[in-house]
């Protein structure tokens, strides 16, 4: 959790049948992707912090 109490959201990859390059690993990580899970017989999953969408107001005009 973070200073606001807020619960973290999380966006998930998951990779089957797919080992990964050191190379590839660091692009990933540099995406903000940290390695939560592998197995040689399932897959490999991902985590990051999703990112929060702000939403913007819609523009008014005003007429006299």
């Amino acid at each position: 959790m973070d200073n606001n109490n807020q619960v973290t959201q999380w966006e998930y990859r998951k990779f089957t049948g797919k080992s990964f390059s050191e190379q590839e690993l660091n692009q990933l990580g540099e995406q903000g992707w940290e390695l939560t899970g592998s197995t040689s017989a399932g897959p490999t999953i991902f985590k990051r912090p999703k990112v929060k969408q702000t939403k913007t107001e819609p523009e008014y005009s005003y007429t006299r």
